[in-house]
């Protein structure tokens, strides 16, 4: 069994791929995923993990990957594999992309039968999601860099609309940036946070702010850094994409964030940088009322490290 669907986009194929291969924020343009995570570099023989909406997270690997041309994906299910082409095709002043499903092997027309229709009806809304942001990306690349800031200092005291806090799965507070929003903020906050039921890993709530100059709080949880094999990189940006929407659904135009991750959680600060960068780059490519994105650094290792992810050397 096999289905495809094609679009024509005006963007570069560069852009297009540099989409493709920020597989973290595949999420912004594929709203039928949750999450996406790559281990390692986009490059042939990488693995990876796709976690849908709804349904179990999926093991993937990138069987074939051709740098601005195309990338093909396979998960094994029982059975039958299941295999997803991406291609880019220049036309004209455009880029033609399709993109194709596969079922191979024994019980793929069951599985085709049973899964085949929502992933049929899911293609079109993606190639549209994906659209969408590269063509945005082109209309925003040029302020980008007045949307983001990097500076070092005290989180607690930035003047935007709405904070985020690095917490752990309890929303009880902590130790760290966590810790701190909490003295800052006064008694109240944990009150309201006692009323939410933890929050899991890459997910966000939000509560009022209190004593704090930022009017709300938005509580997400990074991932433990336990060598990048775990679907690390995917969490950590649904950590962010998850708090740059909550940030978005209350109304914000401002946001602060820690760098989420990289204390006790041990995540390395180059890595973690890069997807934080990318993730914002590409929320704020489809979201123009957010006006300012502000990472609060608090060493100077960490500023240099996001300086670098903000503004990579070619």
């Amino acid at each position: 069994m096999q289905f495809e669907a094609k679009i024509l986009i005006n963007a570069p194929i560069e852009r297009l791929y540099s989409l493709y291969a920020n597989v973290a924020g595949w999420p912004l343009w594929d709203t039928s995923l949750k999450s996406s995570s790559i281990n390692g570099q986009f490059s042939s023989g990488a693995t990876g993990t796709l976690q849908p909406m709804s349904g179990p997270k999926a093991k993937i690997i990138f069987s074939e990957v051709v740098p601005n041309r195309s990338f093909t994906v396979e998960s094994k299910l029982l059975l039958c594999t299941l295999r997803f082409e991406h291609e880019l095709s220049p036309l004209d002043n455009q880029v033609q992309v399709l993109h194709r499903v596969s079922f191979i092997g024994l019980l793929a027309p069951l599985l085709g039968r049973l899964i085949g229709p929502p992933m049929r009806k899911g293609l079109p809304h993606a190639l549209e999601g994906l659209k969408r942001v590269a063509e945005q990306q082109g209309h925003t690349a040029k302020d980008m860099h007045e949307r983001i800031r990097v500076v070092q200092g005290d989180i607690c005291i930035q003047n935007v609309d709405a904070l985020v806090n690095a917490a752990n799965v309890s929303l009880l507070g902590g130790g760290g940036v966590d810790g701190a929003i909490h003295r800052a903020a006064g008694p109240e906050l944990l009150a309201e946070c006692r009323t939410l039921g933890g929050c899991s890993v890459g997910d966000a709530k939000i509560t009022k702010g209190y004593k704090l100059a930022a009017k709300w709080v938005i509580h997400t949880v990074g991932p433990i850094w336990r060598g990048g094999e775990a679907g690390e990189a995917g969490l950590l940006a649904c950590a962010y994409r998850r708090s740059l929407e909550e940030a978005v659904k209350a109304g914000a135009q401002s946001v602060a964030f820690p760098a989420i991750s990289t204390g006790v959680y041990g995540y390395p600060q180059d890595a973690a940088a890069q997807v934080a960068l990318a993730t914002i780059r590409a929320f704020l490519s489809t979201y123009p009322q957010l006006k300012e994105v502000r990472l609060v650094c608090f060493s100077e290792d960490s500023v240099q490290a996001h300086l670098r992810a903000l503004s990579p050397k070619p």
